[in-house]
This record gives C-alpha cells, sequence and structure tokens, in this order.
C-alpha cells in the first residue's frame, strides 16, 4: 500500500509567493528586436513589393536601387524617432506585435504612414523623341542628371545615325525633358521618380523581360502619373494666377538630405558605395543648389502651377482631343496628341491611381475649382511631401474625362476604375486597334499587365508576339469574342488576328437585317417544329427522342477552344451557304467586293473581300457560316428547354386532348392563335392583386424575364466565321468586313460539330 506524504503549510506558503514573483517579473525579451523584425517583414515589404527596381532620387538627381532607398529611410532621424515610439508602446503594453492586428498599436500606425509617404513615387508617361537618356548615360553622371547637358547626347546621336550639324538644333532635348519631369515630381511632393528611359537597364535581358511583366502593376502601385504632351500647346487665355506657398522653397528642400550621413548601424545595411561616396565626396549638382544658383537653362516646371478657366479649357480640348468620328482609321489622326495614339501609354492611362497632364511647355492643363485641402495636409507628417494633398486626378473631371472617353474609346469606367483580367476581351483589344509602337513586338506586350497575363519578352520575334498573346488568352478564358476580328490572319494560325487593328470595325455597310415582329414568331415556331417534329401523331416519340438528344447537346457545357498541333479546336454551329450573288457593277479597280450570301438558317449575309472570290462564286456549298458555340449560347438554349417544358405544361393539354390536326401548317395556325400574345409581346409586371390571387405568378414572370433573353439572343445580330471544307478540315477565309448575320430559323437537327481550323 503506497501512503502519500503531508505537505506542509510552509512548501504552499512559499510555492504561492514564487508564482506571485514570477507573475509580476517584468518581460526581458527584445521588444527592439520584435519591432524591428515586424517593421522589416511586413510594414517595408509592403510597400516594396510592388516597387520598381530603381528609382531617381528628385531632390539629389542620382538613380538609386530599391535596397538604397530602404537604406536611407532607415538613417532618416525622424523615422527611427517614430520608431523608437513603437519599442516604447510595446514594452509599456508588455507584448510583442501581433501581424494580425497590428492596428492596436497607435504609434504603429504613424510609423505605417510614414514609411507609406516617403516610398510613395511617380511615373512618367511620355512619347519618346529621338535620342533619350539611357540607364548607362545617368549612371556615368556622377554628379547627378541636373548637371547633364544635352550636347553629349547629341553629339552622340549624330554619330550614330550620322546626322549633319545643322539638325543638332532641331533634335529633342531628352536630357531636358528628364530634369524637368524629376523637378515637376518633386514639386508635387515626390522624393522617388520613374521613368521608362533611364530606370530599366536594356541590355539586361531578364531585367527588361521582368520590367515589362510588371510595368502596369508599378503604375497601379504608384501615387502620381505625370502625362507630358509634348505637341499640345499651352492655355494662353483664361489662365488663373498661380497660388504658391507661403514658403515657396520648401517643397524641393528636405533637411534631411542637406544633413551629413552617419556612421553605419550594423542593423542597417548601407546603402551602395558608390552612392555613399557621391554623397559624402563629389560635388553634385542637386535640385535644391540648381534652383538657388540659377543654373542655366531654368526649368519651366519649377514655376508654381496655375488653373485654367473652364470654357478656356474646354475649348482646348476639343481642339487638340477630337472625337472619334472626327479623326480618320488607321493610325492617321486629325490634331490628335501622338500620346493618344502610342500602345505603352494605354496601360499608363487607365492603370494608374492619379493622372496630371501637362503641355509642351511644362504648364499644368487643369479646371479651376478650389480644394480645401488644409485638412488632408495636415495627416502628411514630412513638410516637403505635403503638396501631395492638393493633386487631383484629371480622369475624375467631366471636362477631361469627356476628351479621353471620346479620343480613346475606353468607357468611362474602365477609365476610372479598370479592373485587369480577361473579361470582354474583344473591347479591350479594341481600344489598341488605333494604337502603335515603334517595335511589333511591343503590340502584344503593352496589353500583358491588362489582361493580367505574364509571357517573356522575345524581341526579334516579330508578329509572333501578338499570337502568344492570343494562344495565352485561349488557355484563361472562354471568350469567343478573340475570333471576332477582319482583315489579315496571323501567319501561325489563319483562325487568329495578325494584331491589334485586325479588331477594328471597318466603315463598311453591314446587311440589313429583318427585325420584324412576325419574322421572329415563325423563327420560333420553326424552331419548335424541329425540336418536336411536325407530325402531330408522333409528337409523344418525338418529345422523348429530342428530349435525351437536346439535353446530352445543348445541356453539356462547350468543350472550349484550345490550339494543338498547329489545329484550332473550335466547336461551331455550322450553317451551309446555298448560293452566292455578286453586289454592285464590277470593275477592276473596285477596292472591295461585295457579296450576298444565302445561307441555311440565316437571312441573307454580306461578306466583303479585298478581291474577287471566284470560288466562292462557283463552289458556294463547300462554304458554311459558322458561329462559335459559348457558355452564353449554352445559358441561352437551356433557357429556351425550360420555356419549351412550361409552355407544354401549361398550354399542350387542349391539344393533346383533342383530334388535332396533322397538317403542319394548321397546327401553327392554331398554335399561333392561341399563343401570339405570350410570344410576340413584351413581359408585363405583375400586379400585387395578381400575386396574391394567383399562386403561380411569381413563376409565370420568371418564365417571362427568361423568354425575353432567349429573344433577344435570337433577334440580335452576331458575327458568323466564314469557313471553307476541304479534306475535312475548315480553312479561315480572310475578309475585310467582319461577317454579320440573324437567324431566320433554327434547325435543331443541324449538329453542334468541333471543326478543325488551321
Amino acid at each position: 500500500m503506497q501512503v502519500s506524504r503531508p505537505v506542509h503549510a510552509s512548501l504552499v506558503v512559499n510555492q504561492s509567493t514564487e508564482l506571485t514573483r514570477m507573475r509580476y517579473q517584468p518581460d526581458n525579451r527584445d521588444f527592439a528586436a520584435d519591432v524591428r523584425s515586424h517593421v522589416d517583414v511586413f510594414l517595408i515589404p509592403k510597400y516594396t513589393k510592388n516597387m520598381p527596381f530603381r528609382l531617381v532620387d528628385t531632390y539629389t538627381g542620382l538613380i538609386l536601387e530599391q535596397s538604397d532607398i530602404v537604406s536611407l529611410l532607415k538613417m532618416r532621424s525622424d523615422y527611427n524617432a517614430k520608431l523608437e515610439a513603437v519599442v516604447w508602446e510595446a514594452e509599456h503594453l508588455a507584448a510583442p506585435i501581433d501581424p494580425e492586428c497590428p492596428s492596436q498599436r497607435p504609434k504603429l500606425d504613424h510609423l505605417d504612414s510614414f514609411i507609406a509617404e516617403y516610398l510613395a513615387y511617380a511615373m512618367f508617361s511620355h512619347r519618346w523623341r529621338g535620342r533619350e537618356p539611357t540607364f548607362d548615360d545617368v549612371r556615368k553622371a556622377t554628379h547627378g542628371i541636373y548637371s547633364m547637358d544635352d550636347k553629349d547626347l547629341v553629339e552622340e546621336f549624330t554619330q550614330v545615325f550620322h546626322l549633319p550639324k545643322d539638325q543638332v538644333s532641331d533634335l529633342p532635348s531628352g536630357i531636358e525633358k528628364l530634369q524637368e519631369f524629376c523637378c515637376l515630381a518633386a514639386k508635387c511632393g515626390f522624393r522617388w521618380a520613374w521613368t521608362d528611359t533611364c530606370c530599366i537597364n536594356k541590355k539586361d535581358y531578364a531585367e527588361t523581360s521582368e520590367s515589362i511583366n510588371c510595368m502596369f502593376l508599378w503604375y497601379r502601385s504608384s501615387d502620381l502619373t505625370i502625362v507630358y504632351l509634348d505637341d499640345v500647346d499651352e492655355v494662353k487665355e483664361g489662365r488663373l494666377p498661380a497660388v504658391d506657398d507661403e514658403d515657396g522653397s520648401r517643397w524641393f528642400e528636405d533637411p534631411e538630405v542637406r544633413k551629413p550621413l552617419p556612421p553605419p548601424d550594423p542593423l542597417v545595411p548601407t546603402p551602395s558605395d558608390t552612392y555613399i561616396e557621391t554623397l559624402q565626396t563629389k560635388p553634385y549638382l542637386s535640385l535644391h543648389a540648381r534652383l538657388r544658383n540659377g543654373t542655366s537653362p531654368q526649368l519651366r516646371s519649377v514655376q508654381p502651377d496655375s488653373q485654367v478657366e473652364t470654357p478656356h479649357l474646354q475649348t482646348h480640348l476639343i481642339d487638340n482631343f477630337p472625337s472619334g468620328e472626327d479623326c480618320k482609321l488607321m493610325g492617321k489622326y486629325r490634331k490628335l496628341p501622338i500620346w493618344v495614339t502610342r500602345g505603352w501609354t494605354l496601360q499608363e492611362m487607365i492603370a494608374s491611381k492619379r493622372l496630371r497632364f501637362y503641355s509642351k511647355r511644362w504648364t499644368l492643363l487643369e479646371e479651376a475649382e478650389d480644394f480645401d485641402t488644409d485638412e488632408e495636409e495636415g495627416k502628411i507628417s514630412i513638410s516637403s511631401f505635403r503638396y501631395r494633398a492638393r493633386l487631383v486626378d484629371h480622369r475624375a473631371n467631366d471636362i477631361w474625362k469627356d476628351a479621353l472617353v471620346n479620343t480613346t474609346g475606353v468607357p468611362v469606367e474602365d477609365l476610372v476604375n479598370f479592373k485587369v483580367g480577361t473579361r470582354d476581351i474583344r473591347s479591350r483589344l479594341l481600344w489598341a486597334a488605333r494604337r502603335t509602337t515603334t517595335k511589333v513586338e511591343d503590340m502584344a506586350y503593352c496589353l500583358l499587365g491588362i489582361f493580367d497575363i505574364s509571357l517573356p519578352a522575345m524581341y526579334g520575334e516579330g508578329p509572333r508576339a501578338f499570337f502568344r498573346l492570343q494562344e495565352e488568352l485561349m488557355k484563361r478564358t472562354g471568350d469567343v469574342s478573340l475570333f471576332d476580328w477582319s482583315g489579315r490572319s496571323s501567319s501561325v494560325n489563319t483562325f487568329l488576328a495578325s494584331g491589334p487593328e485586325c479588331y477594328m470595325i471597318p466603315n463598311l455597310p453591314d446587311p440589313a437585317l429583318d427585325d420584324s415582329t412576325d419574322s421572329i414568331f415563325w423563327m420560333i415556331m420553326d424552331l419548335f417544329c424541329a425540336i418536336f417534329q411536325t407530325v402531330w401523331s408522333g409528337v409523344k416519340a418525338a418529345l422523348s427522342e429530342a428530349t435525351v438528344w437536346i439535353k446530352n447537346i445543348m445541356k453539356s457545357p462547350p468543350p472550349g477552344h484550345a490550339l494543338v498541333n498547329g489545329e484550332l479546336n473550335v466547336s461551331l454551329f455550322e450553317h451551309r451557304v446555298r448560293c452566292c450573288e455578286r453586289l454592285g457593277n464590277p470593275t477592276s479597280n473596285d477596292t472591295y467586293h461585295h457579296y450576298k450570301l444565302e445561307v441555311d438558317g440565316l437571312v441573307p449575309t454580306m461578306v466583303t473581300f479585298a478581291s474577287h472570290a471566284s470560288d466562292l462564286m462557283n463552289n458556294p456549298t463547300q462554304y458554311y457560316l459558322c458561329r462559335a458555340w459559348n457558355r452564353h449560347t449554352q445559358k441561352v438554349f437551356h433557357i429556351f428547354l425550360e420555356l419549351v417544358e412550361y409552355v407544354l405544361k401549361d398550354t399542350w393539354k387542349e391539344f393533346w386532348s383533342s383530334d388535332g390536326d396533322s397538317e403542319p401548317e394548321s397546327w401553327k395556325r392554331k398554335w399561333r392563335l392561341n399563343h401570339m400574345e405570350w410570344i410576340t409581346d413584351c413581359p408585363k409586371a405583375i400586379t400585387k392583386d395578381e400575386a396574391e390571387n394567383d399562386p403561380e405568378s411569381k413563376l409565370r414572370e420568371d418564365m417571362q424575364m427568361k423568354r425575353k433573353e432567349v429573344f433577344r439572343f435570337f433577334k440580335c445580330a452576331f458575327p458568323v466565321y466564314l469557313v471553307h471544307v476541304r479534306d475535312g478540315h475548315g480553312i479561315r477565309v480572310n475578309t475585310v468586313n467582319r461577317v454579320v448575320s440573324d437567324y431566320s430559323k433554327f434547325d435543331f437537327t443541324m449538329p453542334v460539330v468541333t471543326q478543325l481550323i488551321l
């Protein structure tokens, strides 16, 4: 037997005292290390993960790596003061920082805001002109970009392109434009700025490819995008006098910049030796020094911004941003800024948080409005950054919004709040249809961020870049509008377009479509009879047989489309061409050749070619007009089957019990007399009294809305593809016009086929 030992009272008292002492003993953990770790792991990467690899210091004129910028942040005295406040807060609360709930620390929130203010950067959107300063040019200028002279680049430009000396003065000034942009970014309250001319090392293939794929994200993560319109004059009339700050020099002078660098901290990474050596020993020319010493030439952007009265700005934008109706197609425009015609500026316009436009003399093109920004300025801790609170997104202005929408074709919703993805592919490709790029490959690369797609940049592949973009889009989405194009086909696959310009609708006549109610009624009747046959006596057998077959075809999801072994697998509805008639008086000087096609199940359809289609005239039955089978089509036919079932249950009983008439025309007339109103009239809203008296009213209202969607599908025009069948394979016929057609009837006996398009 085990005997328990007695517990003495003195032992119990000693244990209680020890627990109490441990409970109130101060925590010896290193809270400073916890805070630094949280800042380095969570706070700073939150803003640097979407930041460009390198930026230009708008104060010193030097180019810095991202790691240098973070190191300079940690060397600032105001940053360290806020960091110490966070450490004190952690020690006072005697608890480490919880990464999931950091908002419970006010001091930590202040540090987070300070880091966001310091790491904010401005982007540059412009048109390249001649010899722009490159990454190597800025790196060689150890005294900063504000000390660089255009003569060095001009001499190199004339030697490379063998230009006479008398044309040197007419060359665009790339260095001056870079200096003006950096000065303007500093004036707007940003120490860091990015431009595609000198912030990308284009000799490094890997960096160039990664920059192209990240560029949309960089613009979206920036706080400001400055748009320089080098071919738009300034507004001279109606310009209001500029109102500067009481201390007009504070926007370009950060006290921390002129302080000597402290000795390196072992816990803080030191910036690169080149940058440290320049700051400590070499006489670089800062922006402040250039403005204070009056170095020639003077920068125009240093002048305070002034606004323009509304009528004068509106007239100016109408003259310089004409609507699409006033512009010619295929890249030739009337008085249109070249910035609107470039491919890369499309993503810069829709990705940026704030967009501000400046004329060729660096004057602001902004409508005169009063803004109370005192409260917003008070939230910014760094005094030289407080001008940011006055920056207004020009896309939010009605005058600018109308000018950009009419000129670019981008809807207001996407212009102000664009969402990346593969939704509505054709519309987004249409935005780029009238834009151009210097390199053929860039026409595809500039669209990667819009569709949220990553592709390795391979300069030299030519038009294959756009083919690779379409191939990637086919992997991501089943949107068949990708195939709705006209013009020159891709050299890889004739069912794909050669470039975005193929998605532009040519200025050619479209076929006249029959939109009468009677034709729609008989089209539905033909469809109904095709399902259940036209023989009244065999309706039961036809119903059971058709139901199984239709469910297998119509209710199953579309298989999609894919490119395999050079062949494009697409599910299509086939409509055979019966005859072809040439329209107009053909002559040898005709630019376009028009033909009228009689097609099974479709209204007469007109197609247009750039050359005479003799084979189509001689052998029309070898051609088909095909409509792509997609999820929307599947949804419509699924709804249609529900409507048929509803009609059978609700109205078929009177025909089912009667003797009936085996003649199809007589059967149609009976069905039309009893149900013409239900088929052709628009749905009427059911009143509250009708809903209470009729328990099935809600079901009937739902069926009416579904009927409306089905009729809209059959009444609206849609694009079709003209296919020539040879040896079981389809070959895309290159047309100039979009082939648009409409249903005259729909025959369910024509199967949904999978057609291989070479």
